[in-house]
């Protein structure tokens, strides 16, 4: 049998027929040969693969109570989280991204604040830029004026 790669062999496994065809010529002592050393694998990697969750558990679950019984406020877990996912190469969101997004985002400049038939406070805004929202669509220029947001300096 040729070499063949690790995909082609996780596929070879996946489908039945691709299978069938490459044993089909065996014969029965060596297809139960197969078999035994195919299952032998398999629950071998079984018992490596559940130690492992298991161990990654027990470990979560020792942190978790140390954490809870700590006096480490907030701040300072976020702190040790930062630092350990940065050495380990995880990449979480950082503040300051997201603050300089909020900061770059265009002044509102037409704002109406009103109460809809079912009682609740609607606020309508732009910014100027882009297509006008519904409630000031059909408003001409001046009519827009009426309700632009004074500039607070």
């Amino acid at each position: 049998m040729a070499d063949i790669t690790k995909s082609e062999f996780l596929s070879i496994l996946r489908h039945k027929a691709k299978l069938k065809g490459l044993i089909s010529e065996q014969s029965i002592a060596d297809l139960d040969y197969i078999l035994r050393k195919f299952n032998e694998v398999v629950d071998d990697l079984i018992k490596e693969k559940t130690a492992e969750q298991n161990a990654k558990s027990a470990i979560m679950n020792e942190a978790k109570s140390i954490l809870s019984n700590s006096a480490l406020s907030k701040t300072d877990l976020e702190a040790l989280f930062t630092e350990l996912t940065r050495k380990s190469g995880l990449a979480l969101a950082r503040k300051d991204t997201t603050e300089r997004r909020r900061k770059s985002r265009l002044p509102v400049k037409y704002r109406h604040d009103t109460v809809n038939p079912n009682g609740k406070q609607v606020t309508y805004s732009w910014t100027g830029t882009g297509r006008r929202p519904v409630f000031f669509m059909d408003m001409t220029d001046e009519e827009l004026e009426k309700y632009r947001v004074k500039d607070e300096e």
